[in-house]
């Protein structure tokens, strides 16, 4: 079977994954993972269009590995995320190109969670109900390290191999996991289809428990609708569409749908729609873009209770 054939039936298979309608079960899958802080993308840009799997550049170690063989030379990103509960993520990321061997890449993810109380129960009635032990030390963080390269000029493959390691007070563990990831231009205009599989490992044991990592399929379709509809604007102005549809060890699969609309290479305006969520279903985003440096900030609602979550990266290309 030639390249042409494989090629033909991959994007036939991803098509199918992706356009069949989301099912439920009458068993949901919950809480069936451990270090579910691996599920937290970084990006602010990711946050914004909610449908990530598309993004290229050294922002792409978050999601889809195979999106890094696209850089010409260097790129890097940093960031921090707001989460929830005064949780906050602060990440880093760098591809490079190594000519004649593809392009390598590095990722890092840290989340601090501020501080943290221990305390027991006091019945006397004289007190405030409870005793202070001190603070508990809560740490949880990942690197990376990958590979990506062109395999044609249409087709990219990408993997990713990091180390996950999870600590609080005095019980702790890690984990080696791995990230790969495919994208396909397809040849009709901007239409890409990709395809990622993140935090694939063994179990973990984490005190007296056996845990498994959070492991997350996804499938996704990019194009640019104004290049379609309207290509009289395609030099100065872009409106990239993206949907996706993913698949979790421990949550009903789930869909997304996002927009980015680019003026002059310099303005970008993000909003994405997620289906099938309990929290998270809005996102919005704005991005800049001047003599090679980027910067982003996305808003994404996670309801009355919860409040919303802030992201701002910087990137820069070398």
């Amino acid at each position: 079977m030639n390249d042409r054939r494989v090629l033909s039936w991959m994007t036939l298979l991803l098509s199918t994954a992706l356009i069949m309608p989301v099912q439920g079960t009458e068993i949901e899958k919950r809480a069936q993972a451990g270090m579910t802080f691996l599920l937290i993308n970084p990006s602010a840009r990711a946050g914004g269009l909610m449908a990530s799997n598309g993004l290229e550049g050294a922002v792409a170690l978050f999601q889809n590995p195979s999106g890094i063989a696209k850089v010409a030379s260097g790129d890097v990103v940093v960031g921090q995320t707001e989460w929830l509960a005064d949780i906050t993520q602060t990440s880093a990321a760098v591809a490079y190109r190594i000519e004649g061997l593809g392009v390598v890449g590095l990722s890092w993810v840290s989340l601090d969670h501020g501080d943290i109380f221990r305390t027991t129960i006091n019945e006397d009635p004289s007190t405030v109900g409870f005793n202070e032990l001190g603070q508990v030390d809560v740490d949880e963080s990942v690197i990376g390290v990958a590979y990506a390269r062109e395999i044609t000029d249409k087709f990219t493959i990408g993997a990713q191999f990091k180390r996950a390691s999870q600590r609080l007070q005095d019980s702790r563990t890690a984990a080696m996991a791995v990230d790969f990831g495919l994208t396909y231009r397809t040849g009709y205009r901007s239409t890409q289809l990709n395809m990622s599989i993140r935090n694939f490992s063994k179990e973990i044991q984490f005190v007296d428990q056996s845990v498994q990592l959070p492991l997350t399929f996804k499938v996704g379709l990019g194009v640019d609708a104004l290049e379609l509809l309207a290509p009289q604007f395609g030099e100065s102005r872009s409106l990239m569409v993206q949907v996706e549809r993913s698949h979790h060890r421990d949550s009903p699969e789930k869909f997304d749908v996002g927009l980015e609309y680019t003026f002059h290479d310099m303005l970008s305006i993000r909003a994405g729609s997620g289906f099938n969520y309990d929290e998270n279903d809005l996102g919005f985003g704005l991005g800049l873009n001047a003599s090679k440096v980027r910067v982003d900030y996305s808003y994404n609602s996670y309801g009355d209770v919860l409040g919303a979550v802030h992201r701002v990266s910087v990137g820069a290309g070398f």
